[in-house]
């Protein structure tokens, strides 16, 4: 888990380097967005 962490950040790092000052990883927010999404969901079901 930790070594595909490490991948998606150094491909991440790589493109977001003008952006230097902010470090961050578009793919994390991307899956706790979805998280969230998913979470809200079986909260209406139930």
């Amino acid at each position: 888990m930790k070594m595909k962490i490490d991948k998606a950040e150094k491909r991440d790092n790589k493109r977001n380097k003008q952006q230097h000052g902010m470090r961050v990883d578009n793919r994390s927010i991307f899956v706790i967005q979805e998280t969230v999404i998913k979470k809200s969901k079986k909260n209406k079901e139930n």
